[in-house]
């Protein structure tokens, strides 16, 4: 796609500035970054420079052919692998089975196929093709948000968002230029993993509720390193305030979470539609 474009504008850096729009680190780091195995980075780039031969083979009559590489292949890897969002949309091959005839017992044997494997022994065979194709998508807007371990939105998808656009809920009330913030990762873990799983995307989080939960197991550590043996009582109190802390984050997470999965209306935007108040 971007040798096409760069064919349609004549320059292939023009054609590659729109990756900029997206969180870009190589495939190779994000990947053996999890297991800090210097065999595993070796691997996938020579996975990547092996992509790239065949891509340049499809491509030859192109003039850009040359400019794909295995560090463009391992970027644009990359930036799928930290950027991606679900998709889900109608599957064409409904429209295709559902209105020829002759299709009719494909259909309901599908049906039968599909009713089996979610265990609905009741359902009817000569019901319309119901497919849904599901995967993940680039959204450059939804891209643009920032992390924070206490998000006041959540990407969030219903059974009727069959449409393939990203869909962002409020998790409160989101005030006028106000950021909206999701989560990378588990919101739920405590601060140390949190901090390691955001490594993947080299943030080191200072969000209110990071700086909170820092603050508190600091000034618990404090009490145990400085006050001796008098002070284990204290220490083992605080560190119950922590559990306790966490416990309620949560539990508030989980009330939440189960009030937007309830909400309908007011809290369900588009990004291609409504974000842009908020900017």
């Amino acid at each position: 796609m971007l040798v096409k474009k760069a064919e349609k504008l004549r320059n292939f850096e023009l054609a590659v500035q729109e990756l900029n729009n997206f969180m870009k680190r190589p495939w190779w780091k994000i990947v053996s970054g999890r297991a800090d195995d210097s065999y595993l980075r070796g691997v996938i780039k020579s996975l990547c420079s092996h992509c790239a031969t065949l891509v340049r083979n499809c491509l030859k009559e192109s003039p850009y052919a040359l400019h794909v590489d295995g560090e463009l292949i391992s970027t644009l890897m990359g930036i799928f692998e930290i950027n991606n969002a679900d998709l889900v949309v109608i599957s064409p091959v409904n429209k295709v089975i559902n209105s020829r005839e002759e299709l009719e017992p494909l259909g309901r044997l599908l049906n039968t196929y599909l009713a089996q494997r979610s265990g609905n022994t009741a359902a009817q065979d000569d019901r319309p093709l119901d497919l849904c194709c599901q995967g993940s998508a680039l959204y450059s807007l939804q891209s643009s948000m920032n992390h924070s371990c206490a998000p006041n939105a959540v990407l969030f998808k219903t059974e009727k968002d069959l449409d393939g656009h990203v869909v962002v809920r409020a998790l409160r009330s989101i005030h006028e230029h106000e950021e909206i913030r999701i989560s990378y990762i588990d919101e739920s873990l405590p601060l140390e993993e949190r901090q390691r799983a955001l490594e993947e995307y080299e943030i080191f989080c200072r969000c209110p509720r990071c700086e909170d939960d820092a603050a508190l197991r600091s000034s618990c550590y404090g009490i145990d390193a400085h006050s001796g043996r008098e002070s284990a009582s204290e220490f083992f109190n605080c560190q119950a305030m922590v559990i306790k802390s966490w416990i309620n984050r949560v539990g508030f997470l989980a009330i939440q979470r189960k009030e937007v999965s309830s909400a309908v209306g007011a809290h369900h935007w588009q990004l291609s539609e409504q974000l842009a108040r908020f900017g």
